[in-house]
């Protein structure tokens, strides 16, 4: 029993010697208190949130945005990164859903995205979401045309739809949308003659052959619908394209459910 103890107490010393000396590492800052975050890890110290950071309905009945995973839009501009899976449009774009949409990308090689609301890129993550068919339609269009064209500027996207669908009015800013609602629908902004990355203020302020290219294009790929400005001067098949005020900055297309 005496052994016994003396060896408990030999131990206790150590492990209180021991304590002592990480206190004094911490106190003269060469110890780290908290291990940072593993590398893939996209959560900060000190957050709790899952590592997906899904959106969540707010008090208000929108969705809150999520952060973006972090890279600045120039770093960013070489990877398109999209997590691909059957989406299902409900109902009808004025009175619709969307279940299992498709996060369309904040920003890209070919295109950047824009917020109409808050003015700025890129736009809100819970204002981008689509069916999947409507993402690579998208998508596949702008890489086109960039290819196509590599003098002119990156493309603005605008709105979709909500991560779930439904209503997308004027209570989430501005004159909000009529339509959106199901996952079929992406706001294009018109190119600029100053190249500038934003949406034209003006009809005078749109490069018309590109735009009518861009019509063009989304007509080649099987757009069910496109709405043009009244004073952009474009057009398109009659059973495809028609001018619809409020759309002189940019051109709204819709593709098969």
């Amino acid at each position: 029993m005496f052994v016994v103890g003396v060896m408990g107490r030999a131990w206790l010393a150590r492990a209180l010697a021991f304590t002592s000396l990480v206190a004094a590492g911490v106190a003269a800052g060469h110890i780290v208190a908290s291990p940072l975050p593993l590398v893939g890890d996209d959560r900060r110290p000190g957050d709790a949130r899952r590592p997906n950071h899904r959106a969540e309905p707010a008090s208000d009945g929108r969705e809150r945005a999520a952060p973006e995973r972090g890279r600045s839009p120039s770093r960013a501009r070489g990877r398109t990164l999209v997590r691909w899976h059957h989406s299902v449009a409900v109902g009808t774009p004025e009175a619709g859903a969307l279940r299992r949409g498709v996060l369309f990308p904040a920003t890209g090689r070919d295109f950047f995205t824009w917020d109409p609301i808050l003015r700025r890129q890129p736009n809100r993550r819970w204002r981008r979401w689509g069916t999947d068919d409507l993402v690579r339609v998208t998508l596949g269009v702008l890489r086109g045309f960039a290819r196509a064209h590599p003098e002119a500027p990156r493309l603005g996207v605008g709105d979709l739809s909500r991560r779930r669908g439904g209503d997308f009015g004027p209570q989430f800013g501005g004159i909000g949308h009529a339509t959106h609602q199901n996952g079929l629908d992406v706001d294009v902004y018109y190119p600029r003659l100053d190249r500038r990355e934003r949406p034209p203020e003006s009809p005078l302020q749109i490069d018309r052959a590109l735009s009518q290219t861009l019509v063009d294009r989304f007509v080649a790929a099987g757009a069910a619908l496109i709405y043009v400005g009244p004073n952009t001067g474009l057009g398109g098949p009659p059973a495809v394209v028609s001018p619809l005020a409020n759309h002189d900055n940019h051109l709204h297309v819709r593709v098969s459910g």
